[in-house]
């Protein structure tokens, strides 16, 4: 389902081979990428390519970059390690809140940290021409501490608001219920 979202105008994929690596993974078997986060990080990129598949597409072209590209799927995930932090440290309390505590919300968040990475990356190229994969680690521990201080902030971390509630206005949508100060007097 990937390998079809990313390249849709190509059949279906056998299981191995060498056209997994033309889609960013970093070998002919796709599930040796997704080991670290298991299926969460496979369902997470297939969601990034299904709702958002201009931003992948930009995503997997910079991927490709003759000399900065970076793996595509190892890329994914570490996003969903991230996002998962993110969740249980706390940080996406406000997000689940405003927008209903939903894997669409989450993904959302994913989607919205993956391009934020894309954005940094293509920045970085602007500024270092020598930009290589072993830059990677540096270029994504910076989108992370900016992602933290905007949910500090209660940025709305989200790729596309629409989807989790927000109307095409751009307004939060009206919560039904008590607030969470109220919620949290009750407890």
């Amino acid at each position: 389902q990937l390998y079809t979202l990313l390249r849709p105008t190509e059949p279906p994929p056998e299981r191995y081979g060498d056209h997994w690596v033309t889609v960013g993974f970093q070998g002919k078997d796709p599930a040796t990428d997704f080991r670290g986060m298991g299926v969460l990080a496979l369902s997470d990129c297939v969601y990034f390519a299904r709702h958002h598949g201009e931003e992948a597409a930009q995503v997997l072209e910079a991927s490709n970059h003759e000399s900065s590209w970076f793996p595509f799927a190892a890329t994914g995930v570490n996003v969903t390690l991230f996002a998962i932090e993110s969740a249980r440290r706390g940080d996406l309390q406000r997000l689940f809140f405003t927008y209903g505590a939903t894997v669409e919300t989450y993904q959302e968040f994913y989607s919205y940290v993956y391009h934020r990475f894309l954005l940094a990356w293509e920045s970085e190229q602007q500024t270092n021409q020598a930009l290589t994969v072993l830059d990677f680690p540096r270029v994504f521990r910076s989108v992370r501490e900016e992602v933290e201080r905007e949910l500090a902030a209660g940025g709305a971390c989200v790729l596309d608001a629409v989807t989790v509630g927000l109307d095409k206005s751009g307004k939060e949508p009206e919560l039904e219920g008590p607030t969470r100060q109220e919620s949290e007097k009750t407890l």
